[in-house]
């Protein structure tokens, strides 16, 4: 996974995570059906990328 598709994917905030300042997760579908989780407060951080289930 190159840095280019996750700065260019479709994040979107979790319906789980409030609009108080808090935690929050955002993820994105990526076009080859895997998904990506990572930190709102840190969008140039790390991002956790889920395969497909074998």
């Amino acid at each position: 996974m190159t840095h280019q598709a996750l700065h260019s994917a479709d994040w979107f905030t979790s319906s789980y995570s409030n609009d108080q300042g808090g935690q929050c997760v955002q993820g994105a579908r990526l076009s080859d059906g895997r998904m990506a989780v990572r930190d709102s407060k840190d969008p140039s951080g790390p991002a956790f990328v889920f395969g497909l289930p074998s």
